[in-house]
């Protein structure tokens, strides 16, 4: 079972974490060091057992156009009525530019392809296809990285800046950025709008053997002007960064320890690399204004890897259950005082059938004590493998999607949703 620790090789973190305050007092005979503040660390949560169901407003559905061929689709799939009823908020995952063949659109081209646009655009289709698929509430996860996590998807700009390889301090992309957003903001019926996916994994992107740490520091002022941004035109708007829970244990959280001479398991290294990964997109500096309603996190895990090698922690797996339960333990810790939206949820394992529902149950409970606005598994049906599932796979690298993508839905590609457990693991009350 992974477990934290208070064990440490070098530095306490109390003292990593005011070692910059240190370096600005100045040294002379005159004045005296101020001592730091020491800042006890925060206190884990317990460990999830309660079954942890989500009622019907806290469950979200989503939807695309290629889910649409199995909506009131007999003898299988699902009705419209029957996903009203059960879900009670539709889900949009729109990437930031929606290309098949290049990340470099020219703006003309990519206003067509942008959130706000294609939004609409299935809105429409939902409504086309049977007025029941309407909601009240509207969530968009807006992607800015490419389906590979690689690189920035982009607009081409008309002057300046790298448009095979941009960064976020290049003032076009923030600016078109923020106009996505602001675009978004006005669509209606929209309640929430997560900026980005697994975007801490961009921390740790690497270009020419060059770590973007400091594009990372770029991309958390811009998350605070699209913030401020949506918020001056629909206040009413709930706004959160979107995060990687897998990357923040397997990456992040390993990665600081060892730089900081820490136990990888230790609690003291997960602490700080909330601080410098994920705390700064909730408050605007520390200590200064919220800049977010909730903490987007995203939970596919890389299921090879501990503690899941393979197994979802189901019942009949004690062992693995536990280990799980406690992977997510801090999930509440690193959210503090904000409400979690799990904006995609996936067992990514190709031929996983009935690992799908056993893997949610696990969440469920282990996400039992946290305080969750709304959950949505990754899609709502399967992509016909010799069809439309090409129209992702078959992209150029860095846009093309993982095989996995395509059998990651609640309902195969027929609207069967038998094999895998994943409706009624997520519909019970």
């Amino acid at each position: 079972m992974l477990v934290f620790s208070g064990r440490r090789r070098r530095a306490p973190l109390t003292l990593l974490l005011l070692a910059a305050a240190a370096a600005l007092v100045a040294c002379s005979e005159e004045t005296v060091p101020e001592e730091a503040p020491v800042e006890p660390l925060p206190a884990l949560p317990p460990v999830g057992a309660a079954p942890g169901h989500w009622a019907a407003a806290q469950r979200g559905v989503a939807l695309d156009g290629d889910d649409l061929q199995i909506v009131n689709t007999p003898p299988t799939g699902i009705s419209a009525a029957d996903l009203r009823a059960a879900f009670g908020v539709v889900v949009l995952n729109r990437p930031y530019v929606d290309s098949l063949a290049t990340r470099c659109l020219s703006p003309a081209m990519a206003l067509a392809t942008q959130p706000r646009q294609t939004a609409e655009a299935l809105l429409a289709a939902f409504r086309a296809k049977d007025t029941a698929l309407t909601w009240d509430r509207v969530a968009v996860n807006v992607d800015l990285l490419t389906p590979d996590r690689s690189a920035l998807l982009n607009v081409c700009f008309e002057e300046g800046g790298d448009n095979v390889n941009p960064r976020f301090d290049i003032v076009e992309h923030r600016r078109s950025v923020i106009a996505a957003f602001e675009a978004l903001a006005g669509l209606p019926d929209v309640a929430y709008i997560t900026v980005g996916l697994d975007m801490n994994q961009y921390f740790h992107t690497r270009v020419a053997d060059a770590q973007r740490v400091d594009d990372y520091t770029n991309y958390v002022t811009l998350y605070r002007e699209v913030y401020a941004a949506i918020k001056a035109v629909n206040a009413d708007v709930k706004v959160g960064p979107g995060i990687s829970w897998s990357v923040f244990r397997t990456l992040t959280v390993p990665e600081v320890a060892r730089d900081h001479g820490l136990e990888a398991d230790s609690l003291e290294a997960l602490v700080l690399a909330h601080r410098l990964t994920i705390q700064p997109l909730l408050t605007d500096g520390r200590g200064g204004p919220r800049a977010a309603d909730y903490l987007g996190i995203s939970m596919r895990p890389q299921v090879s890897l501990e503690p899941f090698r393979g197994s979802p922690g189901g019942e009949d797996d004690p062992e693995a259950r536990a280990a799980i339960l406690e992977w997510y333990r801090p999930v509440g810790l690193v959210a503090g005082d904000l409400p979690v939206v799990l904006p995609v949820i996936d067992w990514a394992e190709l031929g996983a059938g009935a690992k799908n529902g056993a893997y949610l149950e696990t969440l469920k409970t282990a996400l039992s004590g946290v305080n969750v606005e709304w959950a949505a598994w990754h899609r709502m049906s399967d992509l016909p493998r010799d069809s439309l599932c090409t129209k992702y796979t078959g992209r150029p690298d860095p846009l093309d999607y993982p095989e996995t993508y395509c059998v990651s839905g609640i309902f195969n590609s027929s609207g069967d949703a038998d094999t895998r457990g994943v409706l009624e693991t997520f519909t019970a009350e």
